[in-house]
């Protein structure tokens, strides 16, 4: 028994165990920097993706933005004069703001992409995904309401009246009518409110961008 273990090469068994092991944790470490590897880039091609569905919202918030202030006060001066009991020359320029509706619709396949595939985390920085949450979830969504609500009212209040307008004979209009007078308040105060929501999720959006560009420029 005794020549028996004599008999084995107890070195050349270590060696090759050693090897063995050595080869097991470089398989692990290549395989998990890999794995790491391809997070990563995912993360920046969604990162990248991202600000540019950001680029197109903040183009269209802007232009939005600008619309609904010069209608705001537009009807503002309008609601004035109509309160103020002086006379209204011109009520076509009125009316014609009550037609008009701005609904936003964000360029959101980005996330709404990562959020369904459960790979929202893949943006490791915590900060920053709750960031791009707050933008989608929360702005994003208000102004969904917001349009919604508005659409639903108009419908209501608004175009109903609009339709039994004679629209060549704008100069006949009764600006003392109370539904002439309900449908300019009520669309002053869907302008306030889309404006100031509009106004929120351009400067969320602006910043958001920033931020993304900057941790993308330092990769």
């Amino acid at each position: 028994m005794r020549n028996f273990f004599k008999s084995i090469q107890w070195k050349d068994h270590l060696i090759n165990f050693i090897v063995v092991v050595v080869g097991v944790t470089l398989a692990f470490y290549l395989s998990n920097r890999k794995a790491s590897s391809d997070q990563r880039a995912l993360e920046l091609s969604s990162l990248r993706s991202i600000v540019s569905d950001l680029a197109s919202d903040i183009a269209i918030l802007t232009e939005s933005t600008d619309t609904l202030q010069v209608m705001k006060d537009q009807l503002q001066q309008t609601v004035n004069t109509i309160m103020s009991g002086k006379t209204l020359e011109n009520p076509s320029q009125s009316i014609g703001v009550l037609y008009v509706q701005l609904p936003f619709i964000p360029n959101d396949n980005t996330y709404q992409s990562l959020v369904t595939s459960g790979k929202l985390d893949v943006i490791e920085n915590f900060e920053m995904r709750k960031q791009i949450t707050d933008l989608y979830h929360n702005h994003y969504q208000t102004i969904k309401i917001i349009d919604e609500l508005s659409s639903a009212q108009k419908n209501t209040l608004v175009f109903p009246y609009l339709m039994n307008l004679n629209p060549l004979d704008m100069k006949s209009v009764d600006v003392k009518e109370p539904a002439f007078i309900n449908a300019n308040l009520f669309s002053l105060y869907y302008l306030t409110q889309k404006l100031e929501y509009d106004k929120q999720a351009l400067e969320k959006a602006i910043k958001l961008k920033e931020s993304i560009e900057q941790k993308i420029s330092k990769e």
